[in-house]
């Protein structure tokens, strides 16, 4: 990000910066399961793509580790992953639940997969945002301060 959140949010981005990527983005199906299966793909298409990420995407989540909840429909737990990226970059995808994340990102599974496979705008993005169902956290001091300020701006975006 969804990435968003590079991973998982990139591609909503790219959306609406240029159309050629949203073509060959919406010929895919992409989704959380994709993700969570294919690792190394996600990764590389990700990467492929940084170029279609906004500045203020990759300034503020652009060297994180991130943690990933999707929610059910009974707001349970669906499926978690994780995220290590270094300068917009991302280095990894994990299944596992790092020890030393520094954000940690809820959402919905059926929003998660509708801003992965581009099935949703940036104003949807936004809303999912302002209306809580979209969160993230930082972790440790510092991270808490910075996506403390990062959240509350982007409720008034």
């Amino acid at each position: 990000m969804l990435f968003l959140l590079n991973l998982a949010l990139g591609s909503v981005f790219a959306q609406d910066t240029n159309n050629s990527i949203q073509e060959v983005l919406e010929s895919f199906d992409y989704n959380i399961d994709f993700i969570v299966e294919n690792t190394l793909e996600a990764k590389e298409l990700f990467n492929s793509n940084l170029d279609q990420v906004p500045d203020f995407v990759k300034d503020n989540f652009g060297t994180e580790n991130i943690h990933f909840k999707i929610l059910d429909e009974n707001n349970s737990i669906y499926k978690e992953f994780s995220v290590v990226t270094k300068n917009g970059f991302v280095e990894n995808i994990s299944l596992e639940k790092l020890k030393s994340y520094t954000l940690e990102i809820k959402l919905p599974l059926d929003k998660a997969n509708k801003l992965i496979s581009n099935k949703s705008s940036l104003d949807e993005l936004k809303t999912y945002i302002k209306e809580g169902d979209l969160s993230f956290k930082g972790r440790g001091f510092f991270s808490s301060i910075k996506y403390f300020f990062v959240n509350l701006i982007s409720k008034f975006i």
